[in-house]
């Protein structure tokens, strides 16, 4: 499910760090696009803007992976705030939104490159314990995580991704929805996002708007991603 894209033939500077789509601030208790493609990005990286062409960023979000056994759907997934110990769940959802999701949308380095980005960077560990993060659980066991997505700062997506059993089930609707609602309880007028593939065609059908299409280098990998916003008031 927010957050990385492939770049073209243009020469792209390093950055430290990508964005993705959101988690929360309170931890508490734990109750096609080109093959290249595809990263949410955050500020302070260097990024080569283009003018967004109509056909950019409408591919589908974090389909459904063929290694992985698709959970029956479910009615009501339980939605409940992030907590501190949720963290090393956290990592291996994103893990496995990357790996299952992400094969004929980006190349394999790519793939292998992001899949393990987050748990190395503490960029993004620090923003799941400083953003306001809900997570899509399981109905029978709500410590099973199936889909997170995180807000850092308030008015903005910063990570969302759904395992690929889970993903076509509308959790990832379900979070960026839930998620809008804090924002509007904040009163943002605006919230933005830095979408990839796998993400921007959610988004898109929620009604964000695509404000412009960059490249980057993200952990060393050339990807293209979308910078999307969506009015709230």
């Amino acid at each position: 499910m927010t957050t990385h894209t492939m770049c073209g033939k243009q020469s792209l500077s390093p950055i430290r760090h990508p964005a993705q789509a959101v988690l929360g601030p309170s931890w508490r208790r734990r109750g096609q696009l080109q093959q290249q493609q595809d990263r949410p990005g955050q500020g302070g990286e260097q990024v080569q803007k283009t003018r967004h062409r109509p056909d950019a960023g409408s591919a589908s979000i974090l389909t459904a992976a063929p290694q992985n056994r698709r959970l029956p759907p479910v009615d009501a997934p339980v939605i409940r705030r992030l907590a501190a110990d949720d963290e090393p769940e956290l990592i291996g959802v994103y893990r496995d939104a990357v790996l299952s999701q992400a094969p004929g949308l980006y190349g394999q380095d790519q793939i292998e490159a992001w899949a393990h980005h987050a748990a190395s960077d503490p960029d993004v560990l620090a923003g799941l314990r400083r953003g306001y993060g809900l997570a899509s659980c399981a109905e029978a066991d709500p410590v099973v995580i199936e889909a997170f997505a995180l807000l850092d700062p308030i008015d903005r997506l910063s990570l969302l991704y759904c395992r690929g059993r889970s993903c076509r089930q509308g959790r990832g609707r379900q979070l960026v929805q839930a998620l809008e609602q804090e924002a509007r309880r904040h009163r943002c007028r605006r919230l933005r996002t830095e979408a990839s593939q796998l993400s921007s065609p959610l988004l898109l059908r929620l009604g964000w708007r695509i404000e412009a299409e960059e490249n980057l280098i993200f952990a060393g990998q050339p990807f293209r991603r979308w910078r999307m916003i969506k009015d709230l008031l």
